[in-house]
């Protein structure tokens, strides 16, 4: 996978966190209905809030359904290439990979984190209307993606960070302190 797949994937998640925030704020612009006002009717207009995701929007389920496949095919791509370089060795994926790639999957991560977290956000809120079903979908396929580029990076972190390995200091403790030790 090279750089141009990182960005696409870039392009994906800024347009579903943005299909799904405009559609948001076509949910929280709404007015709200008679009896919401006459709920807050003793309360000052600085404490009014309006109940936001009282109505679905038509287009919504037909942006996620969308954005939903382009997340699949996706996460399958990831899964592939993880597969592909399990057995790499860390010299084969730095070589494969380069410094500027591995970073930009470590942003794809935090920026998929980040959306999926917006999604889990707005199931709670429109818990009980028709777009949350498809909200749903799509967070589940979001979660799915994470998961499979964690994994990447998991292997990725494995070859990039380098680490020192600190010898065992267990030869120098005295046994016999513990001999007489018991769990109970």
């Amino acid at each position: 996978m090279r750089i141009e797949s990182y960005v696409e994937d870039m392009q994906i998640v800024g347009n579903v966190l943005a299909s799904v925030s405009s559609s948001a704020l076509q949910f929280s612009s709404t007015q709200p209905s008679k009896q919401d006002v006459l709920a807050c009717e003793g309360v000052s207009a600085g404490k009014r809030k309006s109940v936001p995701f009282s109505t679905s929007v038509p287009a919504t389920p037909f942006l996620m359904n969308a954005a939903v496949e382009h997340i699949k095919s996706l996460t399958a791509k990831h899964v592939r290439l993880v597969h592909q370089i399990s057995n790499y060795s860390a010299e084969q994926i730095r070589d494969f990979f380069g410094e500027n790639s591995y970073q930009d999957v470590k942003n794809l991560d935090l920026s998929i984190r980040g959306l999926e977290g917006y999604i889990a956000m707005l199931v709670r809120v429109t818990s009980g209307t028709s777009a949350n079903r498809a909200l749903k979908r799509l967070d589940n396929v979001i979660t799915e993606y994470r998961l499979a580029v964690s994994d990447l990076l998991m292997i990725l972190d494995q070859s990039f960070i380098e680490s020192i390995v600190v010898p065992s200091q267990t030869e120098f403790v005295d046994e016999s302190l513990f001999e007489n030790f018991s769990f109970h």
